[in-house]
């Protein structure tokens, strides 16, 4: 079998934060740390996979680690019966992007993207829709 990938810059960030902010303790991060390289998984995968944290706490740390505002699945249930704003986006830009508008906040659409940090798609979509994401 191949052999494990070691850890990303990005579990290494978000190992910090969540000791740091008192979501894991460090032996509840070894065991993780342990359990992700055994498996193949990313630290993030292996806390949810362990029961450690549920999705919406592995979204949020995400997001406060790379300073991406995001949307949880516990946000997104509150959107139900709402919705969404799919006006934004063309046809053919909705199959163009990786996006889908989720809801309007005033001036801003609060946008589902599949690469947050990738400012060049933001650019695009802002332009596109003629208003902040």
């Amino acid at each position: 079998s191949a052999p494990a990938a070691g850890p990303t810059s990005r579990d290494q960030h978000l190992a910090e934060h969540l000791v740091r902010t008192g979501r894991l303790t460090a032996a509840s991060l070894s065991e993780a740390q342990v359990r992700a390289t055994m498996l193949n998984l990313s630290l993030a995968d292996a806390l949810r996979f362990d029961g450690v944290l549920d999705e919406d706490a592995v979204v949020e740390a995400l997001g406060a680690v790379t300073r991406t505002q995001v949307v949880t699945a516990a946000q997104l249930r509150q959107l139900e019966g709402a919705r969404a704003p799919l006006h934004l986006l063309s046809a053919a830009d909705a199959e163009r992007f990786p996006a889908l508008p989720l809801a309007e906040k005033g001036p801003t659409a609060v946008v589902a993207v599949t690469e947050p940090l990738d400012a060049a798609l933001l650019d695009e979509l802002k332009a596109v829709m003629g208003r902040a994401v």
